[in-house]
């Protein structure tokens, strides 16, 4: 009896020891937001893209500039946005609880564009004789002839796939005409209202195709 006690005494301490100690969780619920400064004041940045790096993991940020995912200690969460400087911020691997939040500040970012020159025309005749004007060589000639030949034309027209707007129209289209003809058979179906048909069976009773054979 006496041993039982003891051993139960020491798992008593052992339990409150390890109950006591602060063990870094596996995962944690990353949440914060992303700002930036508009004069002196602070404004939120929506819908920033918040992503783990090297990982598939990631969210993007609401209107107001909230987000919230999970993460490991240790990885790196990448915040970036048009318009501003992409900001890296690491999870510290000495968070002891489930839960840490965090405000992200992104700064503005200009970006230059290159150099365009816009070429005014008085009118759409003067830019049709500029464009007629315009030297096209020998090669390119080749290359506009062979693209606009009835085989190449052909073979891109096979090979061309409907675009979403295009098969929209034709499943509609049957749809419709299934539900003009439901209940009934289709005219192509019915051929007591064909002429061709009806030519083609009293030219059979004209050449004797329906006569029984007199033996």
């Amino acid at each position: 009896m006496r041993v039982y006690c003891t051993i139960f005494f020491f798992a008593l301490i052992f339990i409150g020891r390890m109950a006591g100690q602060e063990v870094t969780p596996d995962a944690i619920q990353f949440s914060g937001f992303v700002v930036t400064t508009d004069g002196d004041s602070i404004r939120p940045v929506p819908y920033a893209t918040v992503g783990v790096a090297h990982t598939p993991r990631g969210t993007y940020a609401n209107y107001a500039g909230f987000f919230s995912l999970v993460v490991r200690p240790g990885e790196t969460v990448v915040f970036s946005a048009i318009g501003f400087k992409t900001a890296k911020f690491t999870i510290p691997d000495t968070i002891r609880h489930l839960t840490f939040h965090y405000i992200q500040y992104l700064e503005t970012d200009t970006i230059m564009l290159p150099e365009a020159t816009v070429y005014p025309w008085p009118s759409r005749r003067f830019l049709k004789q500029e464009f007629l004007a315009l030297n096209v060589t020998n090669d390119l000639q080749v290359r506009i002839q062979e693209n606009l030949m009835k085989e190449t034309m052909d073979n891109l027209r096979i090979g061309l796939a409907y675009d979403p707007k295009e098969t929209s129209r034709i499943v509609l289209r049957e749809t419709g005409e299934k539900a003009y003809y439901m209940g009934q058979l289709p005219p192509h179906y019915m051929t007591i209202l064909n002429p061709s048909a009806w030519y083609a069976f009293f030219k059979a009773i004209k050449n004797g195709v329906f006569k029984k054979d007199k033996k």
